[in-house]
């Protein structure tokens, strides 16, 4: 049977030289069986002597049926010639010396030497391996192509069948088939074998005479019919249960017994044994699976299956006709190997040296990094900041899938695209190992689609869920060349999918679902089973060997014990990964690559030369996910987690408190690799020289000595978190305990949205909501504020929809479920209600909503703001490109109503920053010290909600010239002034953080505050021109019904010398003026109706008509009469003064 390998590795050689070839499947059995039963008997010289002696025989063959009959012209040329010349060759080769013939097989050399003792001649010697070699060789290849036509057409039968014989592969022995586990252990297999041969056996097939024939004494004519005795046998319903005329292997896999039934004669009748039957079934099996497991293969022409009434007469398996074939592409898998001592078990099949066929220039030359030559490492070369994030980076890896939905609901199945498949070295039938989120995996087989693109993978929705992954996520697929049979696996139901079952779950569910089908499980996965009207969920508790294996016929399935409940299977299902984790990319790089990387890869500082990280201290405000981020690294890692309370663990017994810690330390250590994660350690470690207690002393003393005493490879990490992260001991935060530590800051507008599409992924959404619009109106909120407005959100939906609920009822209507759906007003109402918690504390936080279009005039002032202020945020690439740092603070000065605070809103609006408005006075307090502290308390605020604009008014108040103040008690104006300087220059960075001041008297500033660095834009807001006076006016009327008699113009022409508050008092007037006119005329109106004894009532509509429906010229006339203005002339030429020695001075 070694030749079978020699025979094949020719359509190798095609799909080496080629990547692929397509060949005759009747060819391709012929060929390959009739040369590898040739070489097995009579080695290579009997086709040296007559090479053309597999044509000649292969011709006899197909007309052999013609010696069943006497025709007119007693021997047939078409079948005699080609036997005469079969018959010669075999003359020839028994005449040579026996010595020269030493390749014979064993049993024919023993034959002959028989044959010689009585004499026998060459030839009839040679007629009689003739019958030998006719009886062993002319069934192999029909059987082998019939075989192949039914797997191939049979998606399902081909996975199961790759599968089970994956075993025979012998993986001690790399290239060879055992042949006995093939006849043994492979079910599918040997039923269908069974199958096809009931179908194509010829010898009890229907026999059509298509030439006058003598049978004894009666004549048949063309056209009549035999029926061979034994063919009515194989079509009985009685035996072979019903559709006997359709091709179904399952018969003989739920009855292994009926292929020794006495009506399944595929060979006819007689009970002896046949060696040949033996070899053949043999041969065949070895054959189909080598190159079933060789080369992935995919039907591209034909159909083809047997006729159940043949017309051409056969002898033995029906012979393909005419239009009999199938066009198949091979692939090459695997490579053969010529072995020279084989037990008789094994035939020889070569596994792959390597895994692709590679046409171009091989993929790992193709990936090879460019060399940067000015580095001596030979690295590759990178941007400044590109391995801030580099953890976070996904490699580009051929195995890395899109999941998309399966087109087949079966939870063992993975559907990969033809391409794809090829480049991962898969073929379909093999086990794979699929990885999704969460460290979850599972074990499935592959299928083609020919319909999927590439770079997807097809998963239906229970594979997914067990994966942790859904539609558009990535999963990796990795070979399972080491996959098991199962000995026995457990399997629980879940208790909600079995209310009201009775009977076996085993009969009913489990066993036909594994039945046949040769499933792989692993341990911990869920999948669902459809029968008896139902669906029922299971879930496999356990797998022996463990893990994963494949579910055999002999494995034990093991259903006993009770149902788990969903709210235990779900809480799984709940634990947080990285995706639930949005807003701090940066900072969840740093922590991957501390604790990941010793926990994972504890190689790499091995081989580099340093210590891993023991320890990380993360710092924030509440709420910014430093709990939630150290379980997702847990769950992520599969790392133990073990979460300390930091106020949990003190004691009132002496001694307990470290005893608890170190009870933590060493059981993180026995489940190592372990994450230790304390929480609010500022409660338990604070300095030690600040503290009263001895207690917390002890406390922190133990928690260094276990930090110094954990193993420097002992695989655990200690994380800590607090928002106070100043007063931890400083005795922690030396490097060896917390060496690193992550501050967890407010999300900008791009975290906040990817916080939005996690807290709103599993929430019903209206199509208008726009999730960007409300992360730019967030400003300074943390994850817990974006989940708060989410949630409130829910709740003012379900508000509005609470006249349809009725709570004295159990049940709500479906109808009404189906209604809800959180709209982009209920958004707006949340945004309405809540604030960001970072930022509760400051006296006054707002987003302002103001914008350029409400000030009126100033657009000089404007476009100097827009330069100054609303660049460096919109556009900070611009200023890196030049190394330029933007301004950061601006000094309003000017007469008081000139607009100085609303055009600080409207910076702030348009940068889209918050907005902390601080009243001079409101800083300062009588406690010694406090002023300053506030001032650093305003400035910590604003630099953790940036970007951020700082509002000081009234800023004399605070910041005047030092030195200058006399009966200041302790120079307490003087030190918030140091205080101011510092906050706004120096060694603190302000990340974004813009100061704008306000004041109607900048010459008592001290003149340190307004240098180049801290407020170097000075912009004096001067009083409108006339062309100003009429844009305000037309803005602060913007929303006011106004009639067409009213000039702006004309108004603005006579209030020279108006500031913008003053010309709002004059539009105020006005207005009043207007309601009062209305009120007065309702009041004369109901009068005249009492008289005239009439009801006090509307019209029809409802309304009546307007008295004053519009401002009239009137009006402003009257206002205009109390208008007066609040700057004088000496004033406005002091501001000016002022502003003229500034420009001096530049």
């Amino acid at each position: 049977m070694l030749s079978l390998t020699k025979s094949l590795d020719a359509v190798h050689e095609k799909c080496m030289s080629q990547g692929e070839t397509t060949l005759s499947i009747i060819q391709l059995t012929k060929a390959t069986l009739l040369d590898a039963g040739t070489a097995a008997l009579y080695g290579d010289q009997l086709i040296s002597i007559s090479p053309d002696f597999i044509t000649h025989f292969s011709a006899f063959d197909t007309n052999s049926w013609m010696l069943l009959y006497h025709y007119p012209a007693p021997l047939a040329a078409p079948c005699n010639i080609p036997k005469r010349k079969v018959l010669s060759a075999f003359t020839a080769f028994f005449s040579l010396p026996h010595s020269s013939r030493s390749e014979v097989a064993q049993f024919l050399q023993t034959i002959e030497a028989e044959q010689r003792k009585i004499s026998l001649s060459n030839a009839d010697i040679a007629s009689s391996a003739f019958i030998f070699y006719w009886a062993i060789n002319s069934s192999p290849w029909k059987l082998a192509f019939w075989l192949l036509c039914y797997i191939l057409y049979d998606p399902q039968l081909h996975a199961n069948i790759l599968a089970e014989t994956k075993p025979a592969i012998r993986p001690d022995a790399p290239g060879l088939v055992d042949v006995q586990h093939l006849v043994t252990h492979c079910p599918h297999l040997e039923a269908t074998f069974n199958e096809t041969l009931r179908l194509v056996a010829a010898s009890t097939s229907i026999r059509n005479v298509i030439a006058p024939t003598s049978i004894g004494s009666k004549i048949l004519l063309p056209g009549s019919r035999l029926l061979m005795p034994y063919r009515p046998m194989h079509f009985s319903s009685k035996i072979f249960g019903p559709h006997t005329d359709q091709f179904n292997p399952s018969r003989f896999v739920r009855n292994p017994g009926l292929s020794k039934h006495p009506g399944f004669r595929p060979w006819g009748g007689g009970s002896t044994f046949c060696p040949g039957r033996f070899l053949a079934r043999r041969e065949i099996c070895a054959f189909v699976v080598g190159l079933l497991h060789r080369f992935d293969v995919e039907v591209v022409e034909g159909e083809t299956f047997p006729r159940r009434d043949e017309v051409t007469p056969n002898l033995r398996i029906m012979e393909p006709m005419k239009g009999d074939d199938l066009k198949v592409r091979f692939r090459s898998r695997h490579f053969f190997s010529h072995q020279e001592q084989i037990p008789s078990s094994v035939v020889a099949v070569r596994f792959p040296a390597e895994g692709a066929i590679m046409s171009s220039e091989p993929e790992h030359v193709q990936a090879r990094p460019k060399v940067n030559l000015n580095d001596a490492s030979g690295a590759e070369k990178r941007e400044v900041n590109d391995t801030a994030t580099a953890i976070l980076k996904k490699k580009k890896k051929p195995n890395s899938l899109i999941v998309t939905d399966a087109v087949n609901d079966d939870n063992s199945i993975i559907a990969l695209s033809n391409n794809t498949m090829e480049t991962l070295q898969l073929f379909r039938g093999d086990t794979v190992l699929v990885k999704g989120k969460k460290r979850k995996d599972t074990v499935l087989i592959v299928l083609a689609d020919d319909e999927l693109d590439d770079g997807s993978a097809r998963m239906n929705r229970v594979v997914r869920h067990n994966l942790r992954v859904k539609h558009g996520d990535i999963a990796t697929v990795h070979p399972c060349p080491d996959i098991k049979y199962a000995k026995r696996i457990a399997v629980l139901p879940i208790a909600d999918t079995v209310e009201g079952l009775t009977g076996s779950l085993f009969d009913v569910f489990l066993a036909p679902y594994f039945r046949e089908a040769y499933r792989p499980v692993r341990q911990g996965d869920l999948f669902t089973v459809r029968g008896g009207m139902r669906q029922v969920e299971f879930k496999v508790v356990e797998v022996d060997p463990p893990e994963y294996g494949i579910v055999a016929q002999d494995t034990v399935i093991h259903c006993e014990g009770e149902p788990i409940q969903r709210e235990d299977e779900e809480g799984n299902l709940n634990e947080v990964g990285y995706d639930d984790i949005g807003g701090c990319r940066k900072q969840m790089a740093q922590i991957r690559e501390l604790v990941e990387l010793p926990l994972r890869h504890p190689q790499l500082f091995k081989s580099i030369g340093i210590k891993p990280p023991r320890g990380i201290l993360m710092f924030g405000p509440p709420g910014t996910g430093k709990t939630l981020m150290a379980r997702a690294v847990a769950n992520e890692t599969g790392a133990f987690f073990f979460l300390i309370n930091g106020p949990e663990i003190m004691s009132k017994m002496a001694g307990e408190s470290e005893s608890n810690l170190r009870k933590a330390f060493e059981e993180a250590e026995k489940n190592s690799p372990a994450i230790i994660f304390i929480d609010e350690i500022d409660s338990i470690a604070p300095k030690r020289d600040k503290t009263n207690g001895e207690v917390e002393r002890r406390v922190v003393s133990q928690l260094l000595t276990l930090m110094d005493g954990m193993k420097a490879r002992s695989n655990v990490v200690v994380m800590a978190a607090t928002n106070r992260p100043n007063s931890i001991d400083p005795a922690l935060r030396r490097f060896g305990r917390f060496d690193r530590e992550v501050d967890i800051g407010i999300p900008d507008p791009t975290g906040r949205l990817e916080i939005l599409q996690i807290h709103t992924k599993n929430m019903k959404l209206s199509e208008d909501v726009d999730l960007e619009s409300i992360a730019a109106e967030t400003h300074g909120y943390v994850g817990s504020d974006v989940a708060s407005l989410c949630s409130e959100a829910a709740m003012q939906q379900i508000r509005e929809k609470m006249d349809l609920i009725d709570l004295d009822e159990d049940t709500i209507d479906a109808e009404v479920l189906d209604s809800l759906g959180v709209t982009m007003e209920n958004f707006r109402f949340a945004l309405g209600v809540s604030n960001p918690s970072a930022l509760r504390e400051v006296a006054v936080v707002e987003v302002p909503n103001v914008r350029w279009d409400d000030i009126g005039g100033l657009d000089d002032v404007k476009r100097e703001l827009i330069e100054s202020v609303q660049y460096p945020v919109d556009h900070p690439e611009k200023f890196l490109k030049f190394g330029l740092s933007p301004s950061r603070g601006v000094l309003f000065y000017g007469p008081p109503g000139t607009g100085k605070t609303l055009l600080a809103k409207a910076v702030a609006n348009e940068c889209a920053a918050n907005f902390i408005s601080i009243k001079g006075p409101e800083l300062l307090s009588m406690w010694f010290g406090e002023s300053e502290s506030n001032i650093r308390d305003i400035f910590d605020k604003a630099r953790a909600a940036a970007p951020c604009v700082v509002f000081l008014d009234e800023l004399d108040s605070i910041a005047k010239s030092r030195g200058g103040s006399q009966g200041d008690a302790g120079g307490a104006s003087d030190r918030v002034v140091n205080q101011l300087l510092t906050e706004m220059d120096g060694m603190t960075s302000k990340k974004n953080v813009f100061v704008i001041g306000a004041t109607n008297r900048p010459e008592q500033l001290d003149n340190a505050l307004c240098r180049p660095g801290r407020l170097d834009t000075l912009v004096y807001v001067p009083l409108p021109d006339e062309a100003g006076r009429a844009s305000i006016l037309t803005a602060q009327l913007r929303k006011t019904p106004v009639a067409d008699d009213v000039d702006i113009k004309y108004i603005a022409s006579r209030t020279h010398g108006f500031s913008g508050a003053d010309l709002g008092f004059v539009t105020q007037r006005a207005v009043k003026l207007a309601i009062k006119q209305s009120i007065a005329i309702d009041i004369e109106r109901s009068k005249e109706r009492e008289a005239a004894g009439e009801d006090d009532k509307m019209d029809e509509d409802g309304l009546e008509d307007d008295p004053v429906p519009e401002l009239t010229k009137a009006h402003f006339e009257e206002a205009m009469q109390a208008a007066r203005r609040s700057v004088s002339d000496v004033e406005v030429r002091r501001y000016e003064a002022f502003a003229q020695k500034n420009e001096w001075n530049r």
